[in-house]
């Protein structure tokens, strides 16, 4: 099983959005590439390489070393493969995923799962409010998949849900 590993270097100072991050689309990418993706959301255009050390080459997983709540959009449209976090995830973790398997080892923020159609997230920690359920402008929550969480969650799990298992075993 190959795949990239992306140690963070140290407390991000601003929402970094990882939705890139996915076995699929590293995969479509030369290996000179990945570090230059911009993943921060202001005007500095903060790139992957000044947020994380990445070593490894593009496979089938996709491993997140040291977490933070400004991890944003972890596994988000994830369709096969495995995102791994070995720490918080911030908001919108596994949004929109249609396959796959997403593990996070810490705690989360809200909208876990939003829009989630098909996979498996799987959480050891708590998560917050709305999982699997609707951000604002969607129709649906979850139409599918599977959410497991280990520890607590917040409000509104499952709002507007249409399919799908949530389990919340804290």
């Amino acid at each position: 099983m190959s795949g990239l590993t992306f140690r963070l270097k140290g407390a991000p100072e601003e929402r970094l959005d990882l939705s890139k991050l996915t076995p699929t689309s590293l995969s479509q990418m030369a290996a000179a590439d990945i570090p230059k993706l911009v993943v921060g959301t202001s005007k500095r255009g903060l790139t992957l390489g000044d947020a994380f050390t990445v070593t490894g080459k593009p496979g089938d997983r996709v491993v997140i070393e040291g977490g933070s709540s400004r991890l944003d959009f972890i596994g988000a449209d994830l369709s096969e493969g495995t995102v791994v976090v070995e720490g918080e995830a911030g908001i919108c973790a596994g949004r929109t995923m249609r396959g796959g398997r997403l593990e996070i080892r810490g705690d989360t923020g809200p909208w876990l799962a939003s829009g989630l159609s098909g996979g498996l997230v799987h959480v050891k920690g708590s998560t917050g409010s709305a999982i699997g359920g609707l951000r604002p402008g969607d129709r649906f929550g979850m139409t599918g998949g599977t959410v497991v969480v280990e520890g607590d969650a917040g409000d509104r799990v499952g709002e507007r849900m249409r399919r799908g298992t949530i389990l919340v075993r804290g």
